[in-house]
């Protein structure tokens, strides 16, 4: 068997679902339970409430031009959304980083191991089948995402309906990047650029899914903090650079020409570095192909 069969990468997929619908569900029911659970306890003022208080007392003392910024921020339910919105996107965002990286959770057992490698379909009927699998996985999770931030919206608009309103008005939109003075190419480009990234960290996660195998989550968040820990350093001290020869400090006077060009510039580096991790992606994901081959290889030995 050679060529690539679509009947036996559906029965293969289909057997994944089978074997761990109960786990995939209660995962599913997890990430909508804790998204409801984040938006109601925001929603209903339990938590968040403490940075607005803080920022209506320092908006007086600001200077002229960052009054609108801050008088964003400080419109009633703005940063309660803001917050929910942050708290709520972790759950997804851990759950399919540990849905991704085990990949190959089915070859960590050598019983599992071998009758998975064993099965009469092709290596690439068998890798594509496990990378479907947990691709669909973490896309079920956005769903739930969504479904537990609609039934939270639902349970709150009686109590709250200028939060519902105000979550509604910024979810997807560039209201925030607009007040935050993101012009240009960043301002476009910013939301497609991230949904290319999470293509992109999907296909960077099922290479460490492949490459580590046991712990693959653990291996792969350790070194993802190493990359991280050294991007931010790169990244600081290349954006210090920038500021200081790209003439911003001319407007010293004017703090909130600097506070838009720092902006910014923060911007057009995360564009950057989200096109680069679809690229990275895009290199190491026949990697992971050729990975599983070889662990083939080694069984049929």
């Amino acid at each position: 068997m050679t060529q690539f069969n679509r009947n036996r990468f559906l029965r293969l997929l289909k057997n994944d679902f089978l074997l761990n619908k109960k786990k995939i569900l209660i995962i599913l029911g997890v990430i909508t339970g804790l998204v409801f659970a984040i938006y109601t306890l925001v929603g209903f003022g339990f938590v968040g409430a403490d940075s607005i208080a803080g920022l209506n007392t320092d908006i007086t003392k600001a200077p002229e031009s960052l009054k609108k910024f801050l008088a964003f921020f400080t419109h009633e339910n703005v940063m309660a959304v803001l917050t929910a919105a942050s708290y709520a996107s972790y759950v997804w965002g851990i759950a399919s980083f540990v849905i991704m990286t085990r990949v190959f959770a089915n070859l960590q057992d050598r019983k599992q191991e071998i009758d998975f490698l064993t099965l009469p379909a092709t290596n690439l009927e068998k890798w594509s089948s496990r990378v479907a699998y947990v691709s669909l996985i973490s896309l079920a999770g956005l769903v739930a995402h969504s479904l537990g931030y609609a039934i939270s919206l639902l349970v709150i608009y009686p109590f709250n309906s200028g939060f519902v309103n105000e979550s509604l008005a910024l979810y997807g939109s560039s209201g925030v990047l607009e007040e935050l003075g993101v012009t240009g190419f960043c301002k476009n480009m910013y939301l497609p650029m991230v949904y290319i990234s999470y293509v992109g960290l999907g296909m960077i996660l099922i290479w460490a899914g492949t490459r580590f195998r046991r712990n693959a989550w653990l291996y792969t968040a350790l070194w993802g903090l190493g990359i991280y820990c050294a991007l931010f350093v790169f990244g600081a001290l290349g954006m210090g650079i920038y500021i200081a020869t790209s003439g911003v400090f001319d407007h010293v006077s004017d703090s909130g020409i600097i506070f838009t060009e720092i902006v910014n510039s923060v911007m057009r580096i995360s564009v950057v570095l989200m096109g680069l991790s679809f690229v990275v992606g895009l290199v190491l994901l026949p990697r992971s192909y050729k990975r599983f081959c070889r662990r083939q290889l080694e069984m049929n030995k």
